[in-house]
């Protein structure tokens, strides 16, 4: 299967002089992404919401991170072909060196501009050392504390 190169616009908000707490990426819904029905495997919904929380985890540590915990935590609706997908991530707390992000994705229609909420997700990145193993025992994650809400 061949496979093309896709671009994400990525804008990023903060509070207080700090432009590293949000970061809303924005994608189209393309052809290879989605099932016989037309809608957006939950797998790549999940996907997509992974490597923007990566994006503004790694942006907020500025560390080489990766990915220890994801989950949807809401029930994921389903995106149709050609929707324009809004993910919104935002940091959540800091246990040490561990960074929790907090993800919503939604789905726009081009022609109508109905918005709605697909998918809300939870992120958990720990920092790796030059050999890519963990820089912190794993028992760290264990007491961080789930972030606010992405609305």
């Amino acid at each position: 299967m061949e496979r093309h190169a896709r671009s994400m616009h990525v804008q990023c908000h903060g509070h207080a002089g700090r432009a590293d707490l949000e970061l809303r990426t924005f994608d189209m819904i393309a052809p290879e992404q989605v099932n016989h029905v037309g809608t957006l495997f939950a797998s790549q919904a999940l996907a997509m919401m992974d490597r923007a929380a990566f994006i503004a985890a790694t942006r907020h540590a500025r560390r080489h991170l990766t990915m220890t915990s994801r989950e949807m935590t809401s029930e994921y609706v389903p995106v149709h072909q050609g929707q324009l997908v809004e993910i919104v991530s935002r940091l959540g707390s800091r246990n040490g060196s561990v960074v929790a992000v907090d993800t919503a994705l939604y789905a726009e229609d081009m022609l109508t501009g109905d918005r709605r909420l697909n998918a809300r997700g939870h992120f958990l990145l720990t920092p790796v050392d030059d050999r890519d193993a963990p820089a912190l025992p794993a028992s760290e994650t264990a007491h961080l504390s789930v972030g606010k809400e992405v609305s």
